[in-house]
């Protein structure tokens, strides 16, 4: 629910949580004058959106800078856990998804399905099982501390890819009251500069949403059962035939 004005907010109303009507989530949004201003004047067309992870995750969440020997940007591999990544849709919900190419799609779909069947059944291999989120943002503070590289704060989250693995994990907590324990998501942050932001992130999203088709066919294809019949195929000669004078492999 938007609600827009053309007079300034109280200081005293901030953010209201997410609600609900007849069992239905919603959103509250309120963009007063000083909003828009805010977004008139911001360098990546949108509202800022800065994100405190000690809040969630004392201590900051564990990273590893990767090796991009470029200037435009920096990039991180992180593992954020669960029901961190739960809180944080349930706390801002669409305004994570502005980058990405679709919103959530609910459980009905067969993707979203198969993520919650993991979280209630195999909590423990959903690291293993998940591709992992893409985030973009425009400013990250990390540092050095005992354990390693933290992530403290970002400024700009956007979850370009991975916004199904994200919503899901919030409304499986929800509706199934699942405790995400032991549920780790990988994340790929690249941090843009804000004056990039609004011609590299678009990119982003979309190289981050393509890949090739991949069919059922094509998993079963490597199934251990075809791998067998393939080292059997190798093992043994099939007998030569036609006057042929040397026997051949087959598979």
């Amino acid at each position: 629910i938007y609600l827009v004005s053309d007079r300034i907010l109280s200081v005293r109303a901030r953010d209201w949580p997410e609600g609900s009507i007849s069992e239905v989530p919603v959103e509250f949004h309120v963009w007063d004058i000083a909003r828009l201003h805010r977004v008139m004047e911001s360098k990546t067309g949108r509202d800022d959106l800065e994100i405190d992870f000690t809040k969630y995750q004392p201590g900051g969440i564990p990273c590893l800078a990767a090796s991009v020997e470029s200037g435009q940007y920096k990039a991180y591999l992180c593992v954020i856990p669960g029901d961190v990544l739960a809180k944080l849709y349930d706390e801002y919900g669409s305004r994570l998804l502005e980058g990405n190419v679709r919103s959530y799609l609910s459980l009905k779909v067969k993707i979203n399905k198969g993520i919650r069947k993991t979280i209630l059944g195999e909590p423990g291999m959903f690291f293993a099982y998940n591709n992992g989120i893409a985030t973009t943002a425009t400013y990250a503070e990390v540092k050095e501390l005992s354990g390693g590289l933290k992530l403290l704060s970002v400024k700009d989250l956007q979850i370009v890819n991975g916004g199904q693995t994200t919503a899901t994990l919030s409304t499986t907590a929800r509706r199934d009251r699942a405790t995400l324990d032991g549920v780790f998501v990988q994340m790929k942050l690249s941090v843009i500069p804000p004056e990039r932001a609004g011609a590299v992130i678009p990119d982003i999203a979309r190289y981050a949403n393509s890949q090739n088709k991949v069919s059922e066919a094509d998993f079963f294809s490597n199934h251990e059962f075809h791998q067998r019949i393939e080292q059997i195929s190798r093992r043994l000669w099939a007998p030569a035939t036609g006057g042929a004078q040397h026997e051949t492999h087959w598979f």
